[in-house]
């Protein structure tokens, strides 16, 4: 309870000092805000056999690649079964 009552206090901060994806990905790992253009690339990853409130679902991902050719998985979240 108390490390995740820390990293929402960092929210703040982090939103205020935006990152392109590039410097969000070459700074330590700590929560970051990121602010950048691009797209996603084709293709979509499904990780089954996750479960939300007692229910079967899948969580859903897609690699995102930003304008000046960073690239990172991004989670598009869960989807019920």
């Amino acid at each position: 309870m108390h490390e995740k009552e820390a990293l929402l206090a960092q929210q703040v901060p982090a939103r205020a000092q935006s990152l392109t994806l590039r410097q969000a990905l070459a700074a330590p790992p700590v929560l970051r805000w990121g602010e950048d253009r691009g797209r996603f690339l084709p293709g979509t990853l499904l990780l089954d056999n996750q479960t939300r409130d007692g229910r079967a679902g899948i969580k859903v991902y897609q690699p995102f690649q930003s304008d000046d050719g960073a690239r990172v998985l991004i989670d598009l979240g869960w989807l019920p079964m």
